[in-house]
């Protein structure tokens, strides 16, 4: 009785499943009837190249940034926190880390100091 139960599901769902993909096939061959692709395929999108933000580089140079006090400042201070962080071990480290994403790397550098 058992074996006549699997069989009659096992049928069931075979039936079930060639409905359902001849459904999707047709509403694909719907939707791609409708974009009036050929073939089904549709173009990759390209996005416009990306203007530069900095100097255009000669060949074989690379770009210059320009920099400017707040940069340097702001680099110091990131050195000098990841200089830090570095002999930060265990929860300390990652309490720095979340500090650091929630107040600034300031904030950060004050906490892991403060040891």
């Amino acid at each position: 009785m058992n074996t006549q139960i699997t069989s009659i599901v096992n049928d069931f769902v075979g039936k079930l499943d060639a409905i359902v993909r001849q459904q999707v096939r047709a509403e694909l061959e719907d939707i791609t009837a409708k974009l009036g692709t050929p073939n089904g395929v549709a173009a990759p999108v390209r996005k416009p190249p990306a203007q530069a933000t900095v100097q255009q580089a000669k060949p074989g140079k690379r770009a210059q940034i320009k920099r400017t006090p707040a940069l340097v400042r702001a680099r110091v201070l990131q050195g000098k926190y990841l200089g830090a962080l570095r002999s930060a071990v265990g929860n300390r480290r990652a309490k720095a880390k979340g500090i650091a994403k929630q107040d600034g790397v300031a904030a950060a550098l004050k906490f892991l100091k403060a040891a």
